[in-house]
Parts: structure tokens; sequence; C-alpha cells
């Protein structure tokens, strides 16, 4: 349904991403939203949603502590990473006024792909974003994948970032 989700210390699920133009984007489901049930099963993150691509998936949401669960009904696909990913910056793509100044706004969601680096280079040159006089490249809780050279498109000094893998490492890139 297009998702990243993250189970607290009392096994509740909470959202934590919502992927732009995925079914649980178009069905109203918000990062913070805390999954009660799935077709009144406790939700899993696949097993709540495998073999009903199609059909409607009633989720039960909590949107804030203590209130009553909300039905949302969300229609799973059959979704492929790098083009779920791909839809995911193209719809996230935006200009913001504020004050004086337009803000753009792109989430890169995973850039595991040459696709994704001339997507963003379209969004800046010819799309959406081309206006903007400043913008905010968010790569927050994704799937990872970019290389410092990929920033090379803003400056040819790509900087130092610092890395994360998935067992807590850190290290730094140049």
């Amino acid at each position: 349904i297009g998702v990243f989700t993250e189970a607290d210390d009392r096994g509740r699920t909470f959202l934590t991403g919502v992927i732009e133009g995925a079914p649980a984007h178009a069905a109203g489901v918000l990062v913070g939203d805390e999954i009660v049930s799935a077709d009144d099963r406790p939700f899993h993150a696949v097993e709540s949603f495998r073999g009903k691509a199609g059909s409607p998936v009633s989720l039960q949401i909590r949107r804030a502590s203590g209130a009553a669960p909300i039905a949302i009904a969300v229609t799973p696909a059959d979704l492929h990473p790098n083009e779920m990913f791909l839809r995911g910056v193209k719809s996230s793509a935006r200009v913001i006024a504020a004050d004086k100044a337009h803000i753009g706004y792109v989430r890169v969601w995973s850039y595991a792909s040459r696709r994704i680096q001339f997507e963003l280079e379209e969004l800046i040159a010819e799309g959406p974003l081309r206006d903007a006089d400043a913008l905010v490249f968010d790569l927050r809780d994704g799937w990872g994948g970019t290389q410092p050279q990929y920033l090379d498109l803003f400056n040819p000094h790509a900087p130092t970032m610092q890395v994360k893998d998935r067992n807590g490492d850190t290290s730094f890139v140049d």
C-alpha cells in the first residue's frame, strides 16, 4: 500500500512514511497514524495485504492517543518498489509560496536508481521546481541508495555525508 511502519515498545504500529501516489496516500492515510487492525485482524505490514490486490482492505486507524479508531478503506496494488519510489518523487514535487520566496519541495524515498536522479534533474530543470528560489530535498526515512555524487547537481564538490547502515553503524563518505 506504499507505507513505512514502525512498532513501538508496546507493540503498536505507527506509520512513519506514506509514499505520495501510492494506495495508502490515495486513501488518506497519514504519517503518525496508528494502525490498529486490518479487516478486523491484527495488522501485519505484508500479510494483511497478501493476495488482496484490487480488493479494499478496511484499516482501523487511530489518529490521536486515546481516540476512537476510524475506518479507512485502502485498496492494495501490486507495487514494484523502483516504480513506486519514482512516482512518489514525481507526486511530491511542489512549490510553496513563503513571504517573498518560492520554496520547492521534493521527497526522495529511494535513490537506488539512476532513473530517480534523472527525474529529479527534470523536475528542477523543466518541471514544477524550475521556478523555485530554494529547494528542500527531503531524504528522510527512505530506502537509501544515494551516493554523494548525486548532489553534484547542486555543487560540483559533493559534501561529506554521514550514512547509517541497517545495523546502525555510521560512517562518512566523500
